[in-house]
């Protein structure tokens, strides 16, 4: 799977093809390894945005879990954006393709045992996969988008911006939901083909729903180029309706003169650059496919079938911006539930605080505290008691992090955890893990 990856990263570079990057990108300043001798500018003025993002953290259990010991992880992405009208002559359209490399060690399954994780970029095969590969069309003026290709659910539904700062899997997509499946939803790292369409006929709300291969790659060889969407899984349904209060309130740039140049403020840039949080959003999800009751069966001995079905609501706002804009504080607070009756958890909720520039003359670093719960469904309690097993009642995950951003391309995130209940399982004690993520635009 590397050499594949490799391969294609190398047909990539030849050709005139593309990380969304929008138009005018200084490359050398704000990536790594620049230009490429003016490619990367070249290919954005044909119509193609490439971006390569390499991610590696080291974590430290010194002790509970299932052992002490340290573990290194990392991933490697390659962001294609695709400029439809420059490359097809197709308008109000756009396409994106996404590929990951995973590699590395771990940390949760060797050392720690959590149910929910520990690192968002640890996943459970080491190799290449097609994260994303879609073509989006808009209609009526943008009110109406339709999505069609792989996709991943995470990146639009079940989103706070203010909890995109933590490491930990669960402040992305609800523990509830990423136990689901036989294979998990389409998220992070297994996407499945599907289809999405969003209607926004105003800038305050919004409604989308999407129908997805209710399982992902495959079970047992979950590798993107054994992608199959006609293996009999059923599907999956995800819908949400959001309202953005603060859309109402924000001004489009001024027009701008051809040929003059305007020099905006630190002000203005901070402005433009960190806009106010504000969003309230409620989602229904369900499977297509029955699953297996834990506890109860038929007359025959068969498990009883149940629907997998569940509902989110998340909460998320700006409590406070600086006059100058060099710092801002945010809030968000998120709630789901899944069926009791199939699922280890039956609900999860979190809440946490995002700071922009807590440190003075940092306005683009981000220190957060927050914290996660899944709690044991009574279903999975009492299926364990049938094994001779007492379980807690809940997994509980505290999180404090500080994004250091130290130079355009280069990103140092200290972090620390502590994992309460790993895995359910009453004989792994608490764990308390240390970690530093680095992030380079390459």
């Amino acid at each position: 799977m590397r050499i594949t990856f490799l391969i294609l990263v190398g047909l990539l570079i030849t050709l005139p093809h593309p990380v969304q990057a929008g138009e005018g990108t200084d490359w050398d300043t704000e990536t790594l390894s620049g230009d490429w001798n003016g490619a990367r500018n070249s290919w954005s003025e044909k119509g193609v945005n490439a971006d390569l993002l390499f991610k590696g953290i080291v974590m430290d259990n010194p002790a509970g879990g299932i052992r002490q010991g340290t573990d290194y992880m990392q991933n490697l992405e390659l962001k294609i954006g695709l400029d439809t009208v420059k490359l097809w002559n197709i308008p109000d359209s756009a396409a994106y393709i996404h590929i990951i490399l995973n590699s590395g060690g771990k940390m949760n399954a060797a050392y720690v045992g959590s149910q929910m994780g520990i690192a968002n970029i640890e996943v459970p095969d080491n190799t290449a996969k097609l994260y994303q590969g879609w073509f989006n069309k808009y209609l009526f003026n943008s009110t109406l988008s339709i999505l069609v290709g792989v996709y991943p659910v995470d990146a639009e539904f079940y989103v706070t911006d203010s909890s995109g700062v933590f490491l930990h899997p669960s402040f992305g997509v609800g523990a509830e939901i990423s136990q689901t499946g036989k294979n998990g939803p389409s998220i992070y790292p297994i996407s499945s083909l599907g289809m999405r369409i969003k209607y926004q006929p105003l800038p305050v709300f919004y409604v989308q729903a999407a129908v997805l291969d209710g399982d992902p790659g495959e079970s047992h060889n979950p590798h993107w180029v054994h992608f199959n969407p006609f293996h009999g899984d059923g599907s999956l349904f995800v819908s949400e309706m959001g309202y953005l209060p603060d859309e109402a309130n924000q001004k489009t740039a001024p027009e701008i003169d051809q040929g003059k140049e305007v020099t905006l403020t630190k002000k203005q840039k901070l402005e433009d650059k960190y806009r106010p949080i504000s969003k309230v959003a409620i989602g229904y999800w369900s499977y297509s496919k029955s699953y297996d009751d834990l506890v109860d069966s038929d007359p025959a001995g068969n498990p009883l079938q149940r629907t997998n079905q569940g509902t989110y609501l998340l909460m998320e706002n700006s409590v406070y911006r600086s006059e100058d804009r060099e710092r801002d504080a945010a809030i968000f607070v998120r709630y789901g539930r899944a069926e009791k009756d199939v699922n280890t958890f039956d609900y999860s909720a979190s809440t946490g605080l995002r700071v922009r520039g807590l440190i003075a003359g940092r306005a683009d670093d981000f220190f957060g505290i927050a914290a996660t719960r899944a709690n044991a469904s009574k279903k999975f309690q009492l299926a364990q008691k049938f094994i001779g097993i007492n379980i807690p009642g809940n997994e509980t995950a505290v999180e404090v992090t500080y994004r250091a951003q130290l130079k355009p391309w280069l990103v140092m995130q200290p972090n620390v955890q502590r994992i309460f209940n790993p895995g359910l399982a009453p004989a792994l004690k608490n764990v308390t893990l240390i970690g530093l993520q680095c992030e380079i635009a390459l």
